[in-house]
């Protein structure tokens, strides 16, 4: 079934901030639990805006990534990059598990985000609130320009990201 937030997110522009709290701890729990891609976007609500500073990257993406890694020999180089990306997603999902007052302020941001506005322009990753500040974390770790997987304006990476692929 539904929950009870995405029911209301499109209904309601009121809502308790401690059932919103509950329903991301929650979502984050299963998702622990269950196993999830780690390297998803995160939407806490309906017809909202993604929660910032999820990478959404794709299984295939990060396989292709190893293969390009293989072709230039940087294999090494791209096991540490996918390993810190990883262990970034996990810190991320245990801090919306307990999360702090600039998080829960996010959540209700994003809550009241009117549904007709443009989710690129409303919540960027990394954009207008410190991720470090968000997190709890070095600035340096998450306020990196992440690279948008199918962008055509950005330039290649060493390990393969954000190349131009054939369709």
């Amino acid at each position: 079934g539904t929950s009870i937030l995405r029911q209301n997110a499109t209904n309601s522009p009121k809502i308790d901030t401690n059932l919103l709290v509950k329903s991301v701890v929650t979502d984050m729990m299963n998702a622990e639990k269950g196993g999830h891609w780690l390297l998803s976007s995160y939407a806490p609500f309906k017809d909202k805006p993604c929660f910032p500073g999820f990478e959404n990257r794709s299984f295939e993406e990060v396989r292709f990534g190893y293969y390009e890694a293989m072709k230039n020999r940087n294999i090494e180089q791209y096991k540490q990059h996918l390993q810190m990306t990883l262990q970034e997603a996990v810190m991320k999902v245990k801090a919306l598990q307990n999360p702090t007052a600039e998080i829960i302020a996010m959540l209700i941001q994003i809550y009241n985000t009117p549904s007709s506005e443009d989710l690129n322009s409303t919540v960027m990753p990394f954009g207008s609130i410190q991720s470090s500040a968000v997190y709890g974390q070095n600035p340096s770790v998450f306020n990196q320009n992440q690279p948008m997987p199918f962008s055509q304006n950005q330039s290649p990476s060493s390990l393969g990201f954000n190349q131009k692929q054939p369709l």
